[in-house]
């Protein structure tokens, strides 16, 4: 019996032998907790706390709660420092002892950051605008090669284009991709809505549930097969001298803005969101990966511009629309001019996939830092905006911002340096054609950009045209969503860090909580920072 009692006991004492050795171990470290607040008191949420382990240089990182509360357990016995930072404050460092089995804490009180005196925007880069080398290409491009064709069809979607007889006329590759063509000659297109209620919608619109358009000449946009579909069906032919109008024409009807539109269709295309075909090519030509796209501009017998588009990353971006399908009649005189047709592909409601809620964008802004200066209609600012890739392989960017609004610089800083150092800013190819043409801005990152990564791009801009005058010396802005390169507006949600310098008789409203407020000579200076995401400035 001793002998059993005995390697009972040996048993038990192996066994619990390393759970002494572990409430050793849990005795040697300990806790450290505290709360960050801002000048008045008032808790700091989502600020970033590093705690460093001052011997072994090892860090925990976290961010305080709704409560401006953070807390670390388990942590070694020893000295630490406390790094806390938050956007519109001074980046506050404490010390603090943590000792075997007890809890340290710290009251950290944050001190407003300095606003910067100036807001100044260099007069112009390095890189001038619209400088990429395949941007100039499809810019400048010419027509190089014809093909005669006979009811050749092209499907795309729930629209077709036959073209009967007559002339494809295609443009210089970009990137060995050939994406613009013009045809001369007699053709038909027809489009039968993918439901009933589109047919409905059409029928009310035109008379007829389906549609059908004879037409003499059709411009085509497309990243998609169209190409070597057509050359597979044609043959060779000279040049088209018609080729070279048709294209003049069809870039006026695209790139040029109108101060005063005549209708609700010529504002939403031809005032602040002129769309720029080429930079729009230029998307997929970056991204092979993606699927293409197919437009055609179409100048029919009775609807002289009509425009179908099957695009992946949305067919009317202008309305904010998940759709990859449109037909627009763009008249600004007709009856029948509007959105004809407007769906998504026909292929998601025979899978039921389709989705009102379906999302194309790219990137997902997350933060603004901006500098704003106002004096008389001129603004002077410097936005820092960051964001994280919702698409993988993009590198041609597209962002809300008034044409009037000139960009100077763009810049991105280099990748994270292993020790820690803070990166050098280099400048990045953009595109801004002149204000009273296509004028968006899209920036073009010299790599694709990485899905689900995190990113910084700077944008120093200065114009005017953006504040209207409300009457009894108030001002509103009145390009609510496009004052600020913004991405996504009311559909995306971020923070702001809004500095404004304007003349001191005014008194200036913003975004978020006022957090300070001084006087520059004649400017009066504020800043303001909201904490909780919010869909527009």
């Amino acid at each position: 019996m001793k002998s059993l009692i005995s390697l009972s006991f040996l048993i038990i004492g192996v066994f619990t032998l390393p759970a002494l050795w572990t409430v050793r171990g849990q005795n040697a470290t300990g806790t450290l907790s505290g709360s960050v607040k801002d000048p008045n008191g008032a808790v700091v949420t989502g600020a970033q706390v590093a705690i460093r382990n001052d011997a072994t240089n090892e860090t925990r990182n976290l961010p305080t709660d709704n409560r401006g509360n953070f807390k670390s357990e388990k942590l070694p016995v020893g000295d630490y420092t406390v790094t806390v930072t938050k956007d519109g404050f001074k980046p506050n460092e404490s010390k603090a002892k943590v000792e075997s089995g007890r809890e340290a804490k710290l009251e950290i009180k944050l001190e407003i950051a300095e606003t910067r005196a100036e807001v100044s925007v260099a007069a112009r880069g390095a890189i001038k605008p619209n400088s990429d080398t395949n941007y100039r290409a499809l810019r400048d491009a010419a027509p190089v090669e014809s093909f005669t064709v006979n009811n050749l069809t092209l499907k795309r979607d729930v629209g077709t284009l036959t073209l009967r007889s007559g002339t494809v006329s295609f443009y210089a590759p970009v990137l060995n991709r050939v994406a613009v063509a013009v045809f001369t000659g007699e053709g038909e297109f027809t489009l039968t809505p993918a439901m009933y209620l589109e047919a409905d919608y059409l029928k009310t619109m035109t008379g007829k549930e389906t549609l059908a358009e004879p037409f003499t000449r059709v411009a085509l946009c497309f990243t998609d097969e169209t190409y070597q579909e057509v050359k597979q069906q044609a043959q060779t032919t000279s040049a088209d001298a018609r080729a070279a109008d048709l294209l003049k024409d069809w870039h006026r009807r695209l790139r040029y803005r109108t101060e005063r539109p005549r209708s609700l269709m010529e504002a939403l295309l031809k005032t602040e969101d002129v769309e720029n075909i080429e930079a729009m090519i230029l998307c997929d030509l970056y991204n092979p990966k993606h699927p293409g796209f197919f437009s055609a501009f179409i100048y029919g017998q009775k609807r002289n511009d009509l425009r179908f588009h099957v695009r992946p990353r949305g067919a009317f971006p202008q309305i904010l629309s998940p759709e990859e399908v449109a037909l627009l009649n763009v008249d600004w005189d007709g009856k029948e001019e509007g959105v004809l047709y407007l769906a998504h592909f026909e292929s998601e409601y025979k899978n039921a996939t389709a989705s009102s809620e379906e999302s194309h964008y790219t990137i997902d802004a997350q933060h603004y830092q901006i500098e704003t200066a106002i004096r008389g209609e001129k603004l002077t600012a410097t936005a820092t905006l960051t964001f994280k890739a919702t698409a993988e392989g993009e590198r041609v960017v597209a962002f809300g911002l008034l044409p009037e609004l000139r960009v100077a610089r763009v810049t991105i800083p280099d990748k994270d340096d292993p020790n820690g150092r803070e990166p050098n800013w280099g400048e990045i190819d953009f595109i801004q054609e002149s204000r009273k043409e296509d004028g968006s801005f899209f920036a073009i990152w010299p790599e694709a950009l990485v899905k689900g990564n995190s990113y910084k791009i700077t944008i120093e801009y200065q114009g005017d045209k953006v504040l209207e005058d409300a009457g009894g010396g108030t001002f509103a802005v009145g390009a609510r969503t496009s004052w600020y390169p913004s991405v996504n507006s009311f559909n995306d949600r971020a923070t702001f860090d809004l500095t404004f310098k304007v003349p001191k008789k005014y008194v200036l409203i913003g975004v978020g909580n006022l957090v300070s407020e001084s006087v520059d000579n004649d400017l009066a200076v504020t800043h303001w920072v909201s904490e909780v995401p919010l869909a527009v400035a």
